[in-house]
């Protein structure tokens, strides 16, 4: 049996020097469905002036049991993506979304990525991100999900896109439109 847990522990290998001075805001809500909050964190580099906008990389994460992915943007490897990134000078955003299941169809988990994107947009003067200019930053099965909101209308505010250990076969998707 898997021990999750333990799992969520593991950050990543690589490591710069001032990922540790990263500043963190934490369970900021985009979005309640069913009276539950998904949240959002936002890793801020340590020299970001008062004022100033950013770049930010927004990390979709893949799909799997409730128990791994509930509180998946608090995990290892999540942390320290957040970290690298505001340690080299990006804004990183990490976040949770729902995985379907009997109740949840992939088109609502699909929507969670949107409405994240849509948010960060729309809120990116408080969050002091330039919102012309994102990355979407996709790993595991999370990758169809952040291609599709990458491409979607081929939003020009999207100027990196990174695939990560997930499929590329959108087929499955396409049930969802757009």
């Amino acid at each position: 049996m898997i021990d999750f847990n333990e799992l969520n522990k593991k950050r990543i290998v690589y490591e710069i020097p001032g990922m540790e001075r990263a500043r963190v805001a934490e369970n900021r809500v985009y979005k309640t469905v069913n009276e539950v909050d998904l949240c959002l964190d936002i890793y801020y580099p340590a020299d970001l002036q008062d004022g100033e906008q950013r770049p930010a990389v927004l990390f979709v994460h893949g799909l799997g049991p409730d128990e791994l992915v509930r509180h998946i943007k608090n995990s290892g490897q999540y942390v320290s993506w957040g970290q690298l990134s505001a340690a080299g000078g990006l804004i990183a955003v990490t976040f949770n979304h729902r995985s379907p299941d009997e109740h949840i169809s992939l088109k609502d988990v699909a929507g969670d990525v949107d409405d994240l994107v849509r948010y960060v947009r729309e809120h990116a003067e408080e969050l002091r991100i330039d919102k012309d200019r994102l990355a979407i930053w996709a790993g595991s099965a999370g990758v169809p999900l952040g291609i599709r909101s990458a491409l979607l209308g081929t939003p020009a505010f999207v100027r990196c896109l990174v695939a990560y250990y997930g499929p590329l076969d959108l087929q499955p998707l396409r049930p969802l439109g757009n």
